[in-house]
């Protein structure tokens, strides 16, 4: 290898450090700092990887540029003070430096007149205290509590004049779990890591608790021990397929199955796509709406053949009849016009034979709502009813989940069997969504009102 190659080879292997870096970083931090031409990269996976760490020597990597700016958030300001965390680990590595701390305005000034600064981003909107901010690095401890609107808005702030060489950086450290397990998860690809959007600067570098020689692991191990087996995976292992659950359904009682698999017509009994509605569509004033969610499900006197095989071949007893077959979930943000063109186009898709039911609040406005449905949005089919919204939704969805528990409900291979699974999962945690749970659990109750009706629809396929 020639000097000339020699030194090409260093600088794509050796991250840009300074004296203000006063820590080796681990075989990840090294490959997490090296990637200055990704714009979006997310670190971690698991506790203990030195997520936190990496953060900060990303954004102190280009403190000796005069004029780069960079900042890290929490979610609360009690996150960014608690021992070992941003803002305490800042203090042990500069305290002694010749940068300069403000306690007023949580930053650091660097000799050339860089700054690092500390924020938090508690509550929706708070985002928007930044829009007349301009940064070169944002970075976001444990990203999965922020919601995907106040991550994204940030964009808009990373910015540099033609003058500053430095690189454009959007950086996340956080472990699976919390609120936004799910939009993170989708957003960088996970577990794998790829990049899922044509075009998209996006990496996801993982990292374990072995990959930090400078954490006791064997301590570390045992307080692992006291958590749930799904924390205990999410934390241990960086395990995204082990979701938290809300305690009301568990994704091992969903079998899914191809549409091959679907019983013979013969044994099919009633059909319906029952939706819940919401009329807002997202905007910077509302981040994080209701969806509009519609199930469409089947109820079926036979099991899938497959289903039925592997139970006779393993000697288990099946399930009584009837099983009900979720052939498909639909949810979507839009405004109430919106609404009404897309539950109008996917009633033509499923068929106008195919009934739909609609989920009816209490009162006139409710009743007005079903009857516009009828005259204007599905003129053309044939059977629109009502289902009254009885009970509380942890009520109404107890009776889905006990048929689910006892192996009598499936799914339709599709792309949306991992959102709903998702949410499904986390029913009963306080202030996630459940929209795709009350179409669910609403689809349950439209099929028993159809039983009423005299003539039974002859259904097609989705």
């Amino acid at each position: 290898m020639t000097p000339e190659e020699l030194s090409k080879f260093r600088r794509r292997t050796t991250p840009k450090l300074n004296h203000f870096i006063p820590v080796r970083p681990t075989k990840q931090q090294t490959v997490f700092l090296l990637l200055d031409d990704v714009l979006e990269v997310l670190f971690g996976g698991a506790a203990g990887g030195g997520k936190s760490e990496a953060l900060l020597m990303g954004a102190a990597q280009y403190v000796d540029v005069p004029g780069y700016s960079a900042i890290l958030f929490r979610k609360t300001f009690r996150d960014l003070a608690l021992p070992g965390a941003l803002m305490d680990r800042s203090k042990k590595w500069w305290d002694n430096s010749k940068a300069k701390w403000s306690s007023s305005d949580y930053n650091w000034t660097f000799p050339s007149g860089a700054k690092i600064q500390f924020g938090y981003l508690e509550h929706e909107g708070d985002e928007t205290r930044y829009q007349s901010a301009e940064f070169q690095y944002i970075g976001f401890d444990e990203l999965t509590q922020f919601s995907e609107q106040a991550y994204t808005y940030m964009f808009s702030r990373l910015r540099r004049t033609t003058k500053l060489h430095v690189p454009l950086r959007l950086r996340g450290a956080t472990n699976p779990g919390g609120k936004g397990h799910e939009w993170v998860k989708k957003r960088f690809n996970l577990p794998s890591g790829r990049v899922i959007e044509e075009g998209a600067e996006r990496a996801f570098v993982r990292s374990l608790i072995d990959d930090n020689p400078y954490l006791d692991i064997e301590m570390y191990e045992r307080s692992l021990e006291e958590l749930s087996p799904i924390t205990r995976a999410q934390l241990r292992s960086g395990d995204w397929t082990a979701a938290n659950s809300g305690g009301k359904f568990r994704r091992e009682w969903f079998t899914i199955i191809g549409k091959s698999d679907i019983p013979d017509r013969r044994h099919w009994q009633r059909i319906v796509r029952h939706w819940d509605l919401a009329t807002q569509e997202k905007t910077e004033h509302v981040p994080d709406p209701d969806w509009t969610a519609g199930c469409s499900m089947l109820r079926v006197g036979a099991l899938p053949p497959s289903i039925r095989d592997w139970m006779m071949e393993t000697g288990q007893t099946p399930p009584p009849p009837p099983y009900w077959i979720v052939l498909h979930v639909a949810r979507f943000r839009k405004n109430a016009g919106d609404v009404e063109e897309a539950i109008a186009a996917l009633s033509a898709n499923d068929g106008h034979h195919r009934p739909v039911s609609i989920e009816q609040e209490r009162g006139a406005s409710g009743a007005g709502i079903v009857a516009a449905y009828r005259r204007h949005v599905l003129p053309h089919t044939k059977t629109v009813i009502p289902v009254w919204a009885k009970g509380t939704k942890e009520e109404r969805a107890a009776v889905a989940a006990g048929f689910a528990k006892e192996g009598r409900v499936f799914l339709v291979e599709g792309e949306w069997n991992e959102p709903f699974l998702d949410e499904l999962s986390i029913f009963g945690i306080p202030d996630v969504h459940d929209d795709q749970v009350d179409a669910f659990s609403g689809a349950f109750k439209a099929l028993d009102k159809l039983d009423f009706i005299e003539d039974q629809p002859q259904a097609a396929q989705h």
